[in-house]
């Protein structure tokens, strides 16, 4: 079917734009075709083996994280945005009072993730860890696992453990997803509400427990502080 079909894409597009939307299309088939078949071998093995690969899968993933953490860890904030927040925390930690930086007042969405960032210089102070790019990458880290978590907890209720597997490999091979860690600002910190509103409405919806409601309540309520652009 590959071999059939990449003429023919060739022909219909002759320009250079084309030839690379038919590399692209002949790509996405490969693609679709290796987790097919993946699914597929999966399917052949017993619980015992696909708890494995998980953990398997889990440990790359948390390996990327380590090695991104290490490999940029002398990398600043940008001075714009996440440059303004880093200042203002750096600020809040010495003098214990806002520096009324008009940015703020242009831009007042920013102030939840500048107290985050100041409360989180301040606890890891307490333990004299004042590597604060090294508390700002892991802080990023660890809000990309709860992220991945609560995405492979909603995918293998929604399928099975096998889709699970699938979701992880997908994870670990998109590597821009996991330069989010580097940059500490609203985006990467909301990145995990979305996900963990769908996991407690699933719940809430297979259950009618109230509880689930509660607790959504405290994810969606942070996505719109957070994310909401002024």
């Amino acid at each position: 079917m590959l071999s059939f079909s990449f003429p023919q894409l060739i022909k219909i597009y002759t320009h250079p734009f084309g030839i690379s939307l038919s590399l692209f299309l002949l790509f996405a088939i490969i693609v679709v075709m290796f987790y097919i078949a993946f699914y597929r071998f999966l399917s052949l093995l017993t619980s015992f083996w696909l708890r494995n690969i998980t953990a398997f899968m889990v440990i790359i993933i948390v390996l990327l994280e380590i090695a991104i953490i290490v490999l940029f860890h002398t990398i600043m904030p940008p001075v714009e945005d996440g440059g303004h927040t880093y200042i203002e925390a750096l600020y809040l930690l010495k003098h214990h009072h806002s520096s009324d930086n008009i940015y703020f007042q242009v831009y007042p969405n920013n102030i939840p993730i500048t107290i985050l960032r100041y409360w989180l210089y301040r606890f890891f102070s307490l333990v004299s860890v004042s590597n604060y790019m090294f508390i700002d990458k892991t802080t990023c880290a660890a809000v990309l696992s709860v992220c991945i978590f609560f995405s492979w907890k909603l995918v293998i209720k929604l399928f099975d453990l096998r889709m699970g597997i699938i979701f992880l490999l997908m994870t670990a091979t998109c590597f821009p997803y996991f330069f989010y860690i580097i940059y500490f600002y609203t985006d990467t910190i909301a990145l995990m509400f979305p996900v963990i509103c769908l996991y407690f409405w699933y719940l809430y919806q297979q259950s009618k427990k109230i509880r689930y409601l509660l607790l959504l309540s405290v994810p969606f309520w942070e996505l719109v502080v957070k994310s909401v652009p002024i």
